[in-house]
């Protein structure tokens, strides 16, 4: 079942319980008319669906591969955004652990807190050499939809 959740002025969220995922539900509003009685107002069936994983991303838009040191340097955050969902939910990285990778030797491994690199992840990402790996991992993200964990994102400095 559902249970409608006052926002204030009239509004109300409702979201339903993971059983119903997949499964149509009818969601049926009625009014006190003030004088004792009620009014069915009438009612709308939706289709529940599971809110899937967003993608992770270095910036806007680097998933993979080898990029250069320039564009990894201008784009120092995290960011996560739904793909192939019929809504557009606002995502917010909360949390990620960097593991950066020189010569085949692990030389650091980070957990930072937030969408953006701190500390010795920027000092990393200014100092990258071509081979370089910034491996990230344990990657979080907040919507209202909840938390959720994220693909891994791996990238190699050319």
């Amino acid at each position: 079942g559902v249970t409608p959740k006052s926002l204030g002025g009239g509004k109300y969220e409702i979201v339903p319980s993971s059983n119903l995922v997949g499964k149509r539900v009818t969601i049926s509003v009625s009014a006190d008319l003030g004088t004792g009685r009620t009014q069915n107002m009438g009612g709308q069936e939706f289709r529940v669906r599971a809110v899937p994983n967003p993608v992770a991303y270095i910036g806007s838009n680097i998933s993979s591969g080898k990029i250069s040191r320039d564009l990894l340097k201008g784009n120092q955050f995290l960011t996560a955004r739904m793909e192939n969902f019929d809504f557009a939910l606002a995502w917010r990285v909360t949390s990620y652990r960097v593991t950066v990778v020189k010569n085949g030797r692990e030389v650091a491994s980070v957990v930072n807190n937030g969408p953006q690199f701190v500390g010795s992840v920027q000092n990393a990402v200014n100092s990258a050499t071509p081979g370089t790996v910034f491996e990230f991992t344990e990657i979080k993200a907040r919507s209202i939809a909840g938390i959720k964990n994220l693909s891994n994102i791996t990238v190699r400095v050319r």
